[in-house]
């Protein structure tokens, strides 16, 4: 997929999002994105742990309950030899940080041939964790608004997409509530917002309105008049 970086946006699919967008939905998630960020520290854990033993089923369960699929994560244990898993989230993330990180596709496939697992939509969600600088979820909402085929070809244009988009919107020093230091972008904090917005357009091309965001009243996230709910996380 072709994007265009401009000085103060970017133009995906053409659909233009300011980069003031971006620090505008990071902050509106931050209560969703915890579990996420917590997911990040649990899977240094895991490979410095070289990914055995016990934390290998809980991070895999983790996982599937953060992206509402908790059903998956007993099917994945299950139908893989006992190993094979931990294997396999080894050999993803060796590639991730041996071979290129920038083209994580490869490390795609080691993930995606996993019994269970089923797609590389699903996969890429444990590479979102695995290696969050360089490597976005993908989900179906994204590939179908912006065109990304649900395919590992597809996710390293995503992944690359993603990286592009965060570099620059660090060149612009664009706040980033979700990071320590405020200002540092990885792919997985892009394609969290771009999951959330295309979640909006889903919304809107249904006519359905947003869920008020836990006793409050649902704000403009200040790009085309979409809002962001809790159900975006």
């Amino acid at each position: 997929m072709a994007i265009r970086i401009h000085s103060s946006n970017v133009t995906i699919k053409d659909m233009g999002i300011d980069f003031d967008v971006f620090p505008a939905v990071m902050d509106r998630r931050l209560r969703c994105l915890s579990e996420a960020l917590s997911l990040e520290d649990q899977a240094s854990r895991l490979v410095a742990g070289a990914f055995v033993g016990d934390a290998v089923t809980e991070f895999v369960r983790d996982v599937c309950h953060w992206a509402g699929d908790s059903s998956s994560a007993a099917q994945i244990m299950e139908q893989n030899a006992e190993g094979a898993v931990g294997q396999a989230l080894k050999a993803a993330c060796g590639r991730l940080i041996f071979i290129d990180p920038t083209a994580p596709g490869d490390a795609l496939v080691a993930v995606a041939s996993l019994k269970g697992v089923g797609s590389p939509v699903t996969a890429s969600r444990f590479l979102r964790f695995l290696d969050a600088k360089h490597c976005p979820a993908l989900d179906g909402t994204i590939a179908r608004w912006f065109g990304y085929p649900e395919s590992c070809d597809g996710y390293d244009f995503y992944a690359d997409d993603c990286l592009r988009i965060a570099a620059a919107l660090e060149v612009a020093s664009k706040w980033n509530p979700a990071r320590p230091d405020g200002f540092s972008w990885a792919a997985a904090d892009v394609g969290a917002v771009l999951s959330s917005l295309c979640k909006a357009l889903d919304r809107l091309a249904s006519d359905e309105a947003p869920e008020p965001d836990r006793g409050e009243q649902s704000r403009p996230a200040e790009w085309c008049n979409f809002r962001v709910s809790p159900r975006s996380c």
